[in-house]
């Protein structure tokens, strides 16, 4: 259900992904390159949630692991949250997400070096995403800094989140920096806002176009 000004409310209801089964990880073929991810909607439910703790627990450290707390943070059981984030090598989150976290809402750069330094003691860093406002990137050893957003005039912000997700984590797959790897994750969120439906997610040429024209694509 979206709204005139492009906000976006949906109404789920648990499929396929909330019987995720210890034989289903274990099937899993993971190479040395590969990223895993999970939402926290899966780790919400009973049976997938407590498999996927188990599975995060035991898998191997070298493996690059991405968690996005989604909007019912809140409800997911403390224990099962505290691994995900302990065991978590980036962090992608919105204030709201983060300000449930932590149990305070602070400025943004504070809310994503507290997220690192308090919640995520693996991590190489926090990415906050603040819609229209651009992202929060909190490094290690590095003062938290926002990296703009694109303005564009969007019609459907549903699915922004998960391909910010995406795109950052397909930029660092292929060697980006940190940083450039949040612009282009602003980019590619921005490109889907301007088309309705969550299966919106731009291609890299797509992206790479619209940064050429931003200026940006050569920085």
């Amino acid at each position: 259900m979206v709204t005139d000004d492009a906000e976006r409310t949906f109404v789920s209801y648990p499929g396929a992904e909330s019987r995720l089964s210890a034989d289903d990880l274990l099937a899993l073929e993971l190479r040395p390159t590969d990223c895993l991810f999970t939402s926290g909607y899966t780790l919400l439910y009973p049976q997938s949630g407590g498999e996927q703790t188990r599975f995060l627990s035991e898998v191997d450290p070298a493996l690059n692991f991405v968690f996005d707390p989604t909007g019912i943070v809140a409800d997911i059981p403390r224990e099962r949250l505290d691994v995900a984030l302990s065991r978590a090598d980036w962090l992608s989150c919105n204030r709201d997400e983060a300000s449930a976290m932590i149990g305070d809402d602070l400025e943004p750069g504070d809310l994503a070096r507290t997220l690192l330094d308090r919640l995520c003691p693996r991590a190489r860093g926090v990415v906050l995403r603040l819609g229209a406002s651009g992202a929060i990137l909190a490094l290690r050893g590095a003062e938290p800094q926002t990296i703009p957003a694109f303005e564009v005039t969007a019609v459907d912000t549903t699915g922004a989140g998960d391909c910010h997700l995406g795109a950052f984590v397909a930029a660092l797959s292929r060697g980006d920096a940190p940083e450039r790897a949040v612009e282009y994750a602003n980019a590619a969120a921005a490109l889907s806002t301007l088309k309705h439906g969550g299966a919106t997610a731009p291609r890299r040429e797509d992206v790479d176009l619209f940064l050429s024209r931003a200026g940006k694509l050569d920085r």
